[in-house]
């Protein structure tokens, strides 16, 4: 900044010539400063992108659209995790389930029977039984054995849709029995 003064203050001093070169220069380094504030504003959108996306937000943690407006209308968008009670006293303002449904949801979202719901317990439910929009009467209607009153002795609590796909998507390999033939698994 001090050259740039300085090439001012001699074109205003100097000949017609002098003045023609010092305004080259001066143009020149106006064009560097230009392209140099360019860099840094774009420095600092990245900057600002980079804080943003690494920011535990629950936008970063569920992706159903419906269930994150849930979420950050009841609790807001920073709370990761919240109350149980809390979770279910929002549930039930927003449905019309029964006590005795929202306690048998309880049983399914709450596994661990800790006293906290996460947003990822949430969207590991959602993943599981489907969009936000059926997921509640989903789950009841999938796991509600009437038999027992009590979810179905099928349903195993550490399935989870990410252990689903990958041992559907394992890739097959080729065994030897002790017979010397090939079986694939």
């Amino acid at each position: 900044m001090e050259k740039f003064k300085s090439l001012i203050e001699e074109a205003d001093n100097g000949n017609f010539f002098k003045k023609i070169s010092h305004t080259k220069k001066i143009k020149k380094i106006s064009r560097e400063i230009a392209e140099q504030i360019k860099k840094l504003k774009f420095l600092l959108d990245v900057k600002k992108e980079m804080l943003q996306s690494s920011k535990l937000d629950v936008a970063n943690i569920i992706t159903d659209i419906e269930a994150r407006k849930f979420w950050e209308s009841n609790f807001g968008s920073d709370h990761t995790f919240i109350q149980c009670n809390l979770f279910f006293s929002a549930i039930r303002m927003n449905t019309k389930l029964l006590t005795s449904e929202i306690d048998f949801v309880k049983k399914v979202i709450n596994d661990d029977s800790d006293k906290y719901i996460t947003a990822f317990e949430f969207q590991e439910w959602i993943d599981f039984f489907g969009d936000f929009s059926v997921i509640i009467r989903r789950t009841i209607d999938s796991l509600f054995d009437s038999n027992t009153c009590d979810i179905a002795i099928w349903y195993q609590k550490n399935i989870s849709k990410t252990l689903v796909n990958a041992l559907l998507h394992q890739p097959k390999r080729k065994m030897r029995n002790k017979n010397g033939l090939k079986k694939i698994i």
